[in-house]
């Protein structure tokens, strides 16, 4: 059965995925904005086992101007717990 490219589609847009060819806009707008935006996943997977480190420099790999992880765990007051799980 063929997919409908709803999935692929959403992820292009939420620069979460790069389109292979063609041009993606959004009211008339290239994806230049993606980066400005932001999304809440709905599932993001069991991390039990992944450390508060590991977490972190997973979820900084989703924006291209992302602050150092270790600098977030700073600033969030977890210093010294960055290797515990989550």
């Amino acid at each position: 059965m063929p997919t409908t490219g709803k999935a692929t589609t959403t992820e292009i847009l939420e620069g979460r995925r790069d389109r292979d060819s063609g041009a993606v806009s959004v009211l008339g707008a290239d994806l230049a904005w993606r980066g400005r935006a932001g999304i809440v996943l709905r599932e993001s997977g069991d991390h039990a086992d992944l450390t508060v480190q590991e977490v972190l420099r997973h979820f900084s790999t989703y924006h291209p101007d992302s602050r150092d992880p270790d600098e977030v765990i700073d600033a969030v007051g977890l210093g010294g717990r960055e290797r515990a799980l989550t």
